[in-house]
């Protein structure tokens, strides 16, 4: 299996496709505010798994992620956690991955809180 690098090329959308979220995806205001909600806390834990080398844990929290947000539709972010949701075999790749997540969340983040706003 190559290295995460290789695996987010083949996975990660491009960004210059902008869609940092599936438009056909139906998210209430309610859902966008628990998924942006859970999202510090979980990265928090990702990051320190991620620094302890603690390779389930970062299986673990990836694969929530991945679910949460493949559910709210943004499919950038749930490419990263399915490339974290592998076992982790090199912890400054995974740190890569991470900070990678960290940017697109925040393109997602904006996005989402418009559209929040808009619904209200």
């Amino acid at each position: 299996m190559g290295d995460l690098g290789e695996m987010a090329d083949g996975r990660l959308p491009d960004a210059s496709d902008g869609r940092v979220l599936n438009g056909a995806t139906y998210r209430s205001p309610k859902i966008i505010a628990l998924f942006l909600g859970q999202i510090p806390d979980e990265f928090a834990r990702l990051e320190a798994a991620i620094r302890s080398g603690d390779g389930v844990t970062v299986r673990q929290i990836a694969h929530k992620l991945k679910g949460s947000c493949r559910a709210i539709g943004v499919p950038r972010m749930a490419a990263l956690c399915e490339v974290l949701d592998q076992p982790l075999t090199n912890v400054d790749e995974a740190m890569t991955q991470y900070r990678l997540l960290v940017i697109e969340h925040e393109r997602a983040r904006i996005l989402l809180e418009r559209e929040q706003l808009g619904s209200s």
